[in-house]
């Protein structure tokens, strides 16, 4: 596992750590958990935008050629794992 050093804004991290403590986690792991939330998000964000251009392809030409399969593909498989889908 790597280490890192970071810089972050006293009044942050003094919020940080009263969560950390209330969730009963490290500060190096509840910053972790919440990079990784976020990754998520942005991850999630841009496949819908990708999603949502590749819809207006398949409206526009409605034949599923095998560039819109693979897309759908892709897009099922991520929000199989989102919290949401289960």
């Amino acid at each position: 596992m790597a280490k890192v050093m970071i810089s972050i804004d006293d009044n942050l991290l003094s919020r940080v750590d009263e969560v950390a403590d209330e969730m009963y986690t490290s500060r190096s792991g509840y910053i972790a958990n919440a990079l990784a939330r976020s990754l998520n998000e942005y991850e999630v964000a841009k496949s819908l935008k990708e999603m949502s251009v590749t819809l207006r392809k398949f409206a526009d030409n409605p034949s599923c050629d095998e560039e819109l399969k693979q897309k759908m593909s892709e897009f099922q498989t991520l929000v199989t794992y989102l919290p949401l889908a289960r």
